[in-house]
C-alpha cells in the first residue's frame, strides 16, 4: 500500500485529488512499542502530544484488525515531520475529500400517478435476468446489505417506512451530519435520513418492495439494508469518513458494501481502496461504481473501485423509456412526445393543458427561404389563423428557417398546446407556453393529414395514465453508457469487473420532493450488481453452491456490443468488463472456474501462460469444449500522439490463443485443468497502446461460461509520461512550463522575479500523459546542467484564467528521513532543494465530471517550507513512467524549465 512513508507527499500545489488542509491517516502497528500502553492509539497521541501539543486535533480511531489507525488535523506544516517519525506508524496519508455522490443525470417525478399505466418498471431486471430469478423465490431474503451514501429515506413507503430492528433499513448511522461538506468537522448523529436523494435512489434500486404506482421493485427486495451516511447536504466526502463506515458495516455483520462515488485515481493501492479490499478479502462482496468518465478514455478508473478485489462496476443503457403520450379522437395508436422545455427523459406528462378533448388545427408555417430576420416582426403564421388558439391544439410541421418568428407569433395567439413534428434542428421554447415535441414524425402526418381532409379529429393529454415504455434508440439501448469509465486500473488490474444497468433508471427519491425519480450513472448500477450479488448470496445457501459471487458473476455476464451495426465487436473489456451482469445464468450454473479472470499486463512484462480450472458442480459428468472470442482492441493513443484525451478508436486486432486441449471430460465433484497461451496481436502500432481483450469461452451441454481477459499489446513504461502537448489545456498553452503569476501565460524563456513581490513568483504547470507512481520537481542551480528528454514550450496560445496556484498540503524537511527513496536523493543531480514529490498520481485528462487534472507547484518555497534563496535557478521536473524503477534515472522523462531569477 502506498503512504506518505518513506517519501512524505512534498507538495505546494493544486492536485487533482482535492486533500483536507493538515488532515491525515495514519495507520499504527496492532500493538503498543511500550509496555506502560495498553493501547497502541494511546501511546500514538501520547507521543505526538510531546511534540506538537496544541497543534493537533484527533478525528476518528480506527480498531480493527484490517486498519488500525487514527484520522488526524495539523496545523502547521512542520508537524508532519514528527508525525512521521513517532512510534507505532506504519504509514501516513493525507485525507482525501471525494466528491459527494451525484448521477450523471437526475430527473424527479413529481407525481409518479402520471407513470403509473402502460409502464414496465422491471425492465432492467428483465435485460439481467433478475424477473426469473425472482419467480423462483430468490429476492435476496437474510442477505444483509450496507449502503455507505448519502443516507437513505427510510420512511419511503417502498423502502419499508422506518428505521431500526424489524424495518427493511434495519440499521447504520449517520457519521457526520447535515452540514458536513468534506473540510468541516462532522457532527455525527444515529439517524442517517437523506437530504441529497441519492442514498435513497440507490436503495430502492436494491431493495424497493413491490406493489408501488410504477411496478418497481429492487433487485434483492427482501434483503436487509444498513444505511451509512457519509455525506452532508451539501460538499464532498473524506476518505476518513468513509473507512469508518466500511469498518463499521463490516463489524456490523453486512455480506455486502455497496458505494457509489469515487473520485479519479486509477491504483490499486490508494488507501481506501486497499482498506475496501482487505474488507473484500474477508469474504464480504463489495461493489464500487467506476466512475462517471468515460469521455476521458482509458486508464481512468476511480477509487475504490480500482482496489485488487473490489467489484468496479460499469454502466449499460436501459433498453427502454418511459415517455410520455396523448390520444387522439380518430383511430390510432397512443401518440408519443416529450415536452420542448424537458429534454430530458422519462419526461413528465404536458401540464397547465385541459385534459379535455382539444380540436386539431394544423399550419405548415412558412417557407424554406422565409428570411429569419423577420423575427421581430411576428411574419411566422398564415393570415387566416385565428387571432385566439386557446381552444386549439395547434399541430406545426418544421421548415428549415423557423426558430424565433414561429414560436413567438405562436406565443402572442396563447395556443391551448402546441404540438411540433418534422423538424430539422433543436427547438427551444423560451416563451414557456405549452408545447411538445412528436417522438415519432408519422404521427404528426397523421394528424395534419386527418384536419386536411376535413375530419373533426381531437386530442387529449392524460395527466395520470399516459405514460408508455418505448425501446430506446437503436444507438444506446443495451450498450455501455457514453459517461462510464473505462480501464484497466493504472497497473493493469482487470477493472472495471463487470457492468450492469445504470442508464435511466427509475427509483426511490426524497418523499417530501416526489418520492420517485430517474437517475443515470454508474452509481445507479453499482447497487443494481449488489443486489445480484445479494441473490447469488442467498442462492448460494440454498443450494449450499461454493465459489465466489465476483467469480461467478464475471464468468456467466453477456457480452455488450460496441454498437447496433450488424457484426458489431463486442466492446472493449476496459469498458464493459465482463460484461452485463446476468443472475438467472448465475445462479444455475452448475460449473466453476478458476480464475475468474486472465491479466496479461503490457509488452514489456507480457504473461502469456494461464492455467483455467474447471470444476464440475453438477451431479452427471461434463464434456467441456476450449475456444476464444475476442472482444474489440481499445487504441489508448491516436497515432503520433501522446496524451489519451478521449473515446478510443476500436479496432479488429485479436490476439493469439492455443490450449494444450481442446476439450476436457470431468466428472461429478472432480476438476481439470487447461493450459492457455495467449500472444500478442501482430500488425498493431504498439505506440497506441493497443488494450486487447476478450474470452476464453468454456461450454458444455448444459453450462456456457467466459473467463474474460485483458492486457497492453505495448509498453507502459516506453510510453511518454510528461505531456508535451494543448490537448490537456484544451488549446491555450503547451505544457509543460514556467507561468509567471502575474502574466497567466507560460513563459517562452528566461525571466527574472523581484523579491519584493513574492506573490508573482511563478507556477510550475504541467500535465501527464501516463500514470505515475513518483513526480519529482526540484529546484536546481542555473548553472547545473540536466540532460532533458522533454522540450522546451517555444510559443504560447492566448492567456489562461486565473487559476488557484497554491493551496496548503503539509510538508516536511527531506532530510528528516531515515533513506533515500529515489533519484531525488542521490548525488547524480545534485538539487538545491525539493519543491514538491508527488506519489501515485493518475493521468491527466480532459473529461467533463471532475474538472482539470494538471497539477502546479508554485515556486515560492521550498517543501519544507523555507523560502527559496535569491539567486539563478531552474526548475527540474522528473516523472517515473509506468512500471518504472525509481532508482534508475532512465526510468525518468525529464524537463528542465527556462532559467529563472529571484533578484533583490
Amino acid at each position: 500500500m502506498r503512504s506518505l512513508l518513506p517519501a512524505l507527499l512534498l507538495t505546494s500545489s493544486v492536485l487533482a485529488a482535492k486533500t483536507l488542509p493538515g488532515g491525515y491517516i495514519v495507520e499504527l502497528s496492532s500493538a503498543p512499542a511500550s509496555k506502560r500502553f495498553a493501547d497502541v492509539h494511546e501511546e500514538f497521541i501520547e507521543a505526538l502530544d510531546r511534540r506538537a501539543a496544541g497543534h493537533f486535533r484527533t478525528r476518528r480511531k480506527y480498531k480493527n484488525r484490517l486498519f488500525n489507525g487514527m484520522a488526524i488535523q495539523l496545523d502547521t506544516p512542520q508537524d508532519l515531520a514528527d508525525l512521521a517519525s513517532l512510534p507505532n506508524v506504519i504509514a501516513v496519508h493525507p485525507i482525501v475529500i471525494h466528491p459527494g455522490p451525484a448521477p450523471v443525470s437526475q430527473r424527479v417525478l413529481t407525481d409518479s400517478s402520471a407513470f403509473a399505466a402502460g409502464t414496465d418498471g422491471e425492465n432492467t431486471h428483465i435485460m439481467t435476468g433478475v424477473d426469473k430469478v425472482h419467480a423462483s423465490g430468490i429476492t435476496g431474503a437474510g442477505i444483509k446489505i450496507a449502503i455507505i451514501d448519502s443516507g437513505i429515506d427510510y420512511m419511503h413507503p417502498s423502502l419499508g417506512g422506518g428505521f431500526g430492528p424489524g424495518f427493511k433499513v434495519a440499521g447504520g448511522t449517520d457519521l457526520v451530519g447535515d452540514s458536513y461538506t468534506g473540510e468541516n468537522t462532522p457532527v455525527p448523529d444515529a439517524d442517517p435520513m437523506d437530504c441529497v436523494g441519492h442514498g435513497t435512489h440507490v436503495a430502492g434500486i436494491i431493495g424497493a418492495n413491490p406493489g408501488n404506482d410504477l411496478g418497481i421493485s429492487g433487485v434483492a427486495y427482501n434483503a436487509t439494508i444498513l444505511a451509512y451516511k457519509v455525506g452532508g447536504c451539501n460538499g464532498g466526502i473524506g476518505d476518513d469518513v468513509i473507512i469508518d463506515a466500511i469498518m463499521r458495516a463490516h463489524d456490523a455483520g453486512a455480506d455486502i458494501i455497496t458505494m457509489s462515488f469515487g473520485s479519479i485515481d486509477g491504483w490499486s493501492n490508494s488507501l481506501l481502496s486497499v482498506v475496501a479490499s482487505r474488507v473484500a478479502e474477508q469474504g464480504v462482496v463489495i461493489t464500487a461504481s467506476a466512475g462517471n468518465d468515460g469521455e476521458a478514455g482509458p486508464l481512468y478508473m476511480s477509487t475504490p473501485a480500482a482496489g485488487e478485489n473490489v467489484i468496479a462496476v460499469g454502466s449499460v443503457e436501459n433498453t427502454v423509456r418511459t415517455v410520455q403520450s396523448f390520444k387522439a379522437s380518430e383511430p390510432h395508436d397512443p401518440i408519443l412526445y416529450r415536452i420542448l422545455s424537458y429534454p430530458a427523459v422519462p419526461g413528465p406528462p404536458l401540464g397547465n393543458v385541459t385534459e379535455e378533448p382539444l380540436p386539431v388545427l394544423s399550419i405548415y408555417p412558412f417557407p424554406p427561404d422565409y428570411p429569419t430576420e423577420k423575427c421581430s416582426q411576428l411574419q411566422g403564421l398564415p393570415d387566416d389563423i385565428p387571432d385566439d388558439l386557446s381552444g386549439y391544439a395547434v399541430v406545426v410541421r418544421g421548415t428549415a428557417n423557423m426558430d424565433c418568428a414561429l414560436m413567438e407569433a405562436l406565443a402572442l395567439k396563447h395556443p391551448a398546446v402546441a404540438i411540433f413534428y418534422d423538424f430539422p434542428a433543436a427547438l427551444q421554447n423560451e416563451n414557456n407556453y405549452p408545447a411538445v415535441l412528436l417522438y415519432n414524425d408519422s404521427d404528426g402526418f397523421f394528424l395534419a393529414d386527418a384536419f386536411n381532409n376535413g375530419t373533426n379529429i381531437t386530442v387529449t393529454f392524460p395527466q395520470h395514465d399516459g405514460a408508455v415504455d418505448v425501446p430506446v434508440a437503436d444507438d444506446i439501448g443495451g450498450l455501455m453508457s457514453s459517461y462510464s469509465s473505462m480501464g484497466p486500473s493504472n497497473d493493469l488490474m482487470f477493472k472495471p469487473a463487470l457492468s450492469a444497468p445504470g442508464g435511466n433508471i427509475t427509483s426511490t427519491y426524497l418523499t417530501e420532493l416526489g418520492g420517485w425519480a430517474v437517475m443515470s450513472g454508474t452509481s445507479m448500477a453499482c447497487p443494481f450488481a449488489a443486489g445480484s450479488a445479494a441473490l447469488v448470496l442467498q442462492a448460494q445457501g440454498q443450494t449450499k453452491l461454493p465459489g465466489s459471487v465476483r467469480s461467478i458473476l464475471q464468468t456467466t455476464a453477456t457480452s455488450v456490443p460496441a454498437s447496433k451495426a450488424d457484426n458489431a465487436l463486442p466492446a472493449s473489456l476496459s469498458w464493459q468488463g465482463s460484461g452485463l451482469v446476468n443472475v438467472w445464468n448465475a445462479i444455475n450454473v452448475n460449473t466453476l472456474i478458476s480464475p475468474s479472470e486472465l491479466l496479461l499486463n503490457d509488452t514489456a512484462h507480457w504473461n502469456d501462460k494461464h492455467t483455467i480450472t474447471v470444476q464440475n458442480a453438477g451431479i452427471v459428468a461434463q464434456t467441456y469444449a476450449f475456444s476464444h472470442q475476442a472482444a474489440g482492441t481499445t487504441l489508448a493513443l491516436a497515432a503520433g500522439q501522446h496524451d489519451i484525451v478521449g473515446s478510443a478508436q476500436l479496432v479488429s486486432a485479436p490476439v493469439h490463443v492455443s490450449f494444450s486441449q481442446s476439450t476436457v471430460t470431468v466428472a461429478p465433484g472432480s476438476s481439470s485443468s487447461v493450459d492457455v497461451t495467449i500472444t500478442p496481436p501482430e500488425g498493431v502500432d504498439a505506440d497506441t497502446l493497443p488494450i486487447v481483450s476478450g474470452w476464453i469461452i468454456v461450454k458444455s451441454d448444459s453450462d456456457s461460461l467466459k473467463v474474460p481477459y485483458l492486457g497492453v499489446a505495448g509498453s507502459l513504461s516506453d510510453a511518454q509520461a510528461i505531456s508535451t502537448s494543448n490537448v490537456l489545456t484544451k488549446g491555450r498553452d503547451i505544457l509543460p512550463g514556467i507561468i509567471p503569476v502575474d502574466e497567466g501565460r507560460i513563459s517562452t524563456g528566461p525571466k527574472n522575479y523581484t523579491a519584493k513581490d513574492p506573490s508573482s513568483w511563478p507556477v510550475m504547470w504541467f500535465g501527464l500523459s501516463m500514470p505515475s507512481r513518483l513526480v519529482l520537481v526540484d529546484l536546481i542551480d542555473a548553472a547545473i546542467d540536466v540532460t532533458s528528454n522533454v522540450p522546451h514550450t517555444t510559443s504560447r496560445s492566448a492567456a489562461v484564467e486565473k487559476r488557484a496556484w497554491s493551496s496548503w498540503l503539509p510538508a516536511t524537511v527531506k532530510s528528516k528521513l531515515s533513506a533515500p527513496s529515489s533519484v531525488a536523493d542521490s548525488a547524480t543531480v545534485p538539487i538545491v532543494g525539493a519543491l514538491a514529490e508527488f506519489d501515485w498520481l493518475p493521468r491527466s485528462g480532459i473529461y467533463p465530471n471532475s474538472g482539470d487534472a494538471t497539477y502546479t507547484v508554485h515556486v515560492v518555497n521550498f517543501a519544507n517550507g523555507t523560502k527559496i534563496p535569491l539567486g539563478q535557478y531552474k526548475v527540474l521536473l522528473r516523472v517515473l513512467r509506468p512500471f518504472g524503477n525509481p532508482d534508475e534515472e532512465d526510468d525518468f522523462d525529464v524537463y528542465v524549465s527556462y532559467q529563472i531569477g529571484f533578484v533583490p
